[in-house]
C-alpha cells in the first residue's frame, strides 16, 4: 500500500502497520462479506466456484472450434468469449451486420442474453457468465438458439 494518511499507514509511523497486511478497506467491516463468504462456504469451494465459470467459458471456445461458420475473437483468460457467426457466402463487409442482426433476434426471444462489442475493429457477439452454476449445456443452449437464427 503507497497511500499514506492522517489516520491510517502515516508516513512517520516507525512501528509496523498490520493494515499493511490486509485487505485495504475505507469503512468499518468491509471485510465482513469476504470473511463470511470463507467461513461459510470454506476456502476450497470458493475456489471451486471460482473457477466454474472460467471452465464453461473454456469448454464453450473448444466446442466453437469444431463448429463451421464460427470464428472465435480470443482465446477465453476470464468468463467473457467473443464469437462471430460467419454464414456461407457473406462478404468480410457485411459480417458486422450480421452479428448486430443476430444479437437483436436472440435478445428479441427473451430467452437467453448475450451483448455485442468492437474487437479488432469488428462487431462481435459477446458471452459473459460469472456464476458456478452455469455449464458447458448453458451456454451450449444460448450457441444452439444463435444457429436457429442464422
Amino acid at each position: 500500500m503507497t497511500l499514506h494518511s492522517g489516520y491510517f499507514n502515516r508516513a512517520g509511523d516507525m512501528e509496523p502497520n498490520p493494515g499493511l497486511k490486509s485487505p485495504p478497506t475505507t469503512r468499518p467491516l468491509a471485510a465482513l462479506p469476504l470473511v463470511t463468504l470463507l467461513r461459510g462456504k470454506g476456502l476450497a469451494q470458493l475456489i471451486s466456484d471460482l473457477r466454474a465459470p472460467l471452465t464453461a467459458i473454456r469448454q464453450l471456445a473448444d466446442f466453437l472450434k469444431s463448429q463451421p461458420g464460427i470464428e472465435l475473437g480470443h482465446q477465453p483468460d476470464t468468463g467473457i468469449l467473443c464469437f462471430r457467426f460467419r454464414p456461407p457466402g457473406v462478404s468480410d463487409e457485411a459480417l458486422d451486420s450480421v452479428q448486430s442482426d443476430l444479437y437483436e433476434r436472440l435478445m428479441a426471444t427473451g430467452e437467453r442474453t448475450i451483448s455485442t462489442t468492437t474487437l479488432n475493429g469488428r462487431t462481435v457477439l459477446r458471452l459473459v457468465t460469472v456464476s458456478p452454476h452455469t455449464t458447458l449445456a448453458d451456454l451450449q443452449a444460448t450457441i444452439n438458439l444463435l444457429f436457429e437464427l442464422v
